[in-house]
């Protein structure tokens, strides 16, 4: 998944599954032989968005590595939008970097809400495979096998406090409705 001498370009909410895949990330990093560069978008979208951005900062401070933040504004609201504009922030930051990989923090209940939410849309075969550990060739899963409930574990025993985004609990997102 992540070969020696990469740039590793790792995105970073704050949230539990995003501060698990850094801390493992840079626990390896050395065994691994590659370099880690934090991403973290601030849709603006939510009352706590700039002390996420500022915690990323200080986790990244933390662990002495380089991170690039990014404050934007939004047409629109939708979960759609603000995966699409993270998506497009994700790819520009790793050409800037020259990232030839990008870590998401997807876990096993991310996936099972993938699989289901794609039922429910009508997907055909193909997208109900769910998420890949590597798509592309670029952008990788590593936590893709881990529940919520291990990745909840492993930070607790780092003693970190993650970020919890108020948004998780909103009903009118299809794949809050499938978790919650």
């Amino acid at each position: 998944m992540i070969s020696s001498r990469e740039t590793v370009l790792v995105a970073v909410s704050g949230g539990p599954d995003s501060l698990a895949l850094l801390h493992s990330l840079n626990n390896l990093k050395s065994q691994l032989g590659c370099r880690l560069h934090l991403a973290h978008l601030n849709h603006g979208l939510r009352p706590n968005a700039t002390k996420d951005a500022t915690y990323v900062c200080q986790q990244a401070q933390n662990l002495n590595l380089s991170v690039t933040v990014r404050e934007i504004s939004l047409p629109s609201a939708s979960e759609a939008s603000a995966r699409q504009a993270r998506y497009q922030f994700l790819e520009q930051v790793s050409n800037q970097i020259g990232a030839s990989k990008i870590a998401l923090g997807h876990h096993l209940e991310d996936q099972a809400e993938t699989v289901l939410m794609r039922l429910f849309r009508g997907s055909g075969t193909t997208g109900l495979q769910g998420m890949l550990k590597v798509r592309e060739g670029k952008f990788i899963r590593p936590l893709l096998t881990s529940s919520r409930t291990e990745i909840e574990e492993f930070t607790n025993s780092l003693d970190l406090t993650p970020c919890l985004d108020e948004s998780n609990m909103d009903r009118s997102y299809l794949r809050n409705r499938i978790r919650i």
